[in-house]
């Protein structure tokens, strides 16, 4: 994942990388990494925000109306 550019060269191919190239193939990599799980954290963030707004907008009066009901009654 973290070879980029360098995926078919034969170094990479035969896995004969020199330190600088492990050093870079980490690097980039942690980067991917890291890259999917923000945005993984941003798409969960806003789904879960969508989702409580709508909570809160048809269940929370409606259970509310149920309360009154209870009580009342």
């Amino acid at each position: 994942m973290g070879s980029q550019s360098h995926v078919d060269e034969e170094d990479y191919v035969n896995a004969t990388y020199t330190e600088d190239q492990k050093s870079e193939i980490i690097k980039n990599g942690e980067r991917i990494v890291e890259a999917a799980g923000e945005e993984y954290k941003s798409v969960f963030q806003e789904e879960y925000k969508q989702l409580m707004r709508q909570v809160f907008t048809t269940q929370v009066p409606a259970f509310f109306a149920f309360l009154l009901c209870e009580a009342i009654g």
